[in-house]
């Protein structure tokens, strides 16, 4: 079984809870929106793109942004919080990208690339990326719990920010 800090070249790596945090390729379509939204601008980085292979405790947190993205035509957006990381041994960097959607939580390396606006964000004091999946792994939601008004992404991204230390941004739109 795959976990979330293992080895380099792995296409999937999975939560401490057990559910699947997928590394998708630009070209697939994500669980959380559909392929006309902001997911099919991404640059999700794969196996083909492999990580150090160093620890994930050796990887230190140098910012957190909480980041929202139009989806289709019509006025909806989506929420969710990249956390860029450095790794202390040998200086490579790398994003990763949380959300929530219709399918649950999901993380992966990569980023949204296409008409994403920041809403928020902070450099967070000596915080590794070990410590962010305990807190991701303590606030997974299930695609069950999610309602486009009431359960939503910008619920779940708001709440995640802020056990990772952010400000409460439920009041900007």
């Amino acid at each position: 079984q795959a976990h979330f800090g293992q080895a380099p070249g792995a296409p999937a790596l999975h939560s401490p809870l057990g559910r699947a945090c997928l590394f998708l390729q630009p070209t697939m379509g994500s669980s959380s929106s559909s392929d006309s939204g902001p997911n099919a601008a991404g640059r999700w980085q794969g196996d083909r793109n492999q990580i150090c292979g160093h620890s994930y405790a050796r990887y230190k947190v140098v910012r957190i942004k909480l980041y929202k993205c139009p989806v289709g035509f019509l006025a909806f957006t989506h929420w969710f919080v990249e956390v860029w990381t450095r790794c202390d041994d040998c200086g490579q960097e790398y994003v990763y990208t949380f959300d929530f959607g219709k399918d649950g939580c999901e993380c992966r390396r990569g980023e949204y690339t296409r008409g994403c606006r920041v809403v928020d964000g902070f450099t967070p004091q000596n915080m590794s990326l070990e410590q962010v999946k305990r807190v991701y792994s303590g606030c997974e939601w299930s695609g069950r719990s999610f309602n486009v008004a009431t359960n939503n992404c910008k619920d779940w991204a708001n709440e995640f920010y802020m056990r990772l230390g952010g400000d409460d941004c439920s009041g900007k739109f």
